[in-house]
């Protein structure tokens, strides 16, 4: 079975922001698939997590065009070079998202690391970080 990103998500932030999103109905049309907690505070023993997006060359049609464009070489040449089975799959859990720029369909695989320390940093869009960590409880 294809590992999964499970059937828990957390909200990580302050009392007050947290409290302001749920103000909001950012739940709309899923309330009735959701339940939801009491905003808690993370538990002592938590461990520092980092949490990444983890990407792999998954299209060789796609590494096929840019070798033709880089390189100038014909479409026979790129298929010697990069056939069809070279195509990589992560073990990973993924979402399968909709680009907001060109509307193509993308698999966003996640990859969760332990961490030795909590590090602060900043969140891109899909709320994952380079540097910073997340509490794993």
């Amino acid at each position: 079975m294809p590992p999964t990103l499970g059937d828990t998500l957390r909200l990580h932030g302050s009392a007050a922001a947290l409290d302001s999103l749920m103000a909001v109905n950012w739940l709309a049309g899923m309330r009735d698939h959701v339940t939801l907690g009491h905003i808690l505070p993370v538990p002592a023993a938590a461990s520092p997590v980092c949490v990444r997006r983890k990407q792999v060359k998954s299209n060789p049609a796609k590494e096929r065009e840019q070798l033709m464009r880089r390189k100038g070489i014909s479409e026979a040449e790129a298929l010697r070079l990069i056939p069809d089975d070279k195509a990589k799959w992560l073990d990973l859990p993924y979402l399968t998202l909709e680009s907001q720029s060109t509307g193509q369909r993308f698999l966003l695989f996640i990859a969760q690391q332990a961490a030795t320390q909590a590090a602060s940093g900043e969140f891109n869009a899909y709320a994952l970080s380079q540097t910073a960590t997340l509490p794993a409880f």
